[in-house]
């Protein structure tokens, strides 16, 4: 999509699947993916036009596919994903520039792993604020977009695995 312009720049905790994904670019001639570990993040804080946040998570939204995976899952594990999955994107968000946005996505439908974090996230970080998908691109995401201005796929509902998401803005300052 980016026609090999720009840096898109990669990063997984898991080497193994960084080093995967440097073999699925080449192959795909991406030319423009950079990959980067931990320790070499801090070099792009406040520099980044988007941060997607590919959120590790329950999985609930994909147990009709994987419907063994339910009898793994235990209360205590969610509890303890979105303390997770809340720390990561306080420490994620620092990334994003003044203007930038902020992807956060699962591919579970569990609200304390999602609405949950995210509006705890919002009520910390006055300075990012909700973009809805549907203005992004109206044609796709209406029929997903809820009334709080979330991305959420239902099983039940949309006949595909379940699955949130939430754009988040950066304010250049504080009049926007």
């Amino acid at each position: 999509m980016m026609n090999n312009k720009g840096t898109l720049i990669a990063f997984e905790t898991n080497t193994a699947k960084l080093g995967n994904l440097r073999r699925r670019a080449e192959r795909a001639g991406a030319t423009n993916i950079k990959t980067v570990n931990v320790e070499g993040l801090q070099e792009y804080n406040g520099r980044a036009d988007c941060v997607f946040i590919d959120a590790p998570c329950s999985g609930m939204g994909v147990f009709r596919r994987n419907p063994d995976a339910k009898w793994r899952l235990a209360a205590k594990d969610i509890s303890e994903l979105a303390a997770k999955q809340k720390s990561i994107i306080r420490e994620y968000s620092g990334l994003v520039k003044p203007g930038g946005r902020l992807v956060y996505a699962t591919c579970t439908i569990s609200r304390e792993e999602n609405e949950e974090v995210v509006r705890g996230f919002l009520e910390e970080n006055k300075d990012f604020y909700v973009v809805s998908p549907s203005e992004i691109n109206p044609e796709l995401f209406e029929k997903f977009t809820t009334e709080e201005g979330f991305f959420r796929s239902l099983p039940h509902v949309h006949d595909m695995d379940g699955f949130f998401g939430a754009v988040m803005k950066r304010r250049h300052d504080n009049a926007e």
